[in-house]
């Protein structure tokens, strides 16, 4: 009875913010270092109806809105209690998942430990200058987003092939598929959505240069690995 209760109410809130939110245009993400949320107060309504509307977020029932509405209040929390100098948290579209979540969901590297030291012994070797910045010398392609597929090596892969193909062509904002990578390069060692290697995936783009993003979307976001495009794979 209680929890039906809680479901209830706090639908009533929401249904309320939404209203607040319609007439109100000073809803801000910025928070007061002093405070801390511990519970729905019309700021945090406020704040969970615009990231609902933002990144078009839809639940299953009203039960478990309410459990991703506190999986957003935690995540405010941690955005206010761990600001850094150097650095600005703020509310994405995985504000309403866990670190176990994300974890599970979209840390797909899964390099062998003898692959790591290779890579470590490659990497001491490298002398690195001061400072550099990339992004505005149009070398780093726009943010791209794996969604519910474990494809970070996949992204990371065809981000390091896309930035040096920009950089040899003096800042040309091409940008690689990561959709290619996750479909095709399956017999190089990766298993799509299900995880990984970076180098698995380079050796793949020496025999099958990859085709751009706009050629070869990226369709795997709901966690589903397609079947690889072969007409396009030859395109690259």
């Amino acid at each position: 009875m209680n929890k039906i209760v809680f479901v209830l109410g706090a639908i009533a809130l929401l249904a309320t913010a939404t209203m607040l939110f319609q007439t109100s245009s000073n809803v801000s993400a910025e928070y007061d270092a002093t405070k801390r949320y511990t519970h729905l107060t019309e700021e945090v309504i406020g704040l969970w109806t615009l990231f609902k509307k933002t990144h078009n977020k839809e639940y299953k029932n009203s039960s478990y809105e309410v459990y991703r509405m506190q999986v957003f209040l935690d995540t405010l929390n941690f955005i206010h209690e761990n600001q850094g100098e150097t650095y600005t948290l703020g509310i994405t579209s995985l504000a309403d998942i866990t670190a176990e979540e994300f974890k599970a969901n979209y840390l797909g590297y899964v390099a062998a430990e003898e692959q790591e030291q290779e890579i470590e012994e490659q990497m001491d070797n490298i002398e690195y200058p001061a400072s550099v910045n990339w992004v505005q010398s149009g070398i780093v392609p726009p943010i791209l987003n794996q969604a519910s597929c474990g494809s970070c090596w996949a992204f990371s892969a065809a981000g390091s092939l896309s930035m040096a193909y920009n950089l040899k062509q003096g800042g040309n904002s091409v940008q690689l598929s990561p959709e290619q990578l996750v479909q095709c390069s399956k017999s190089y060692g990766n298993n799509g959505c299900s995880g990984g290697l970076m180098n698995n995936a380079f050796n793949y783009a020496m025999k099958f240069p990859l085709a751009t993003n706009a050629q070869y979307p990226y369709t795997s976001g709901a966690g589903v690995t397609g079947t690889c495009n072969t007409s396009l794979q030859s395109q690259g």
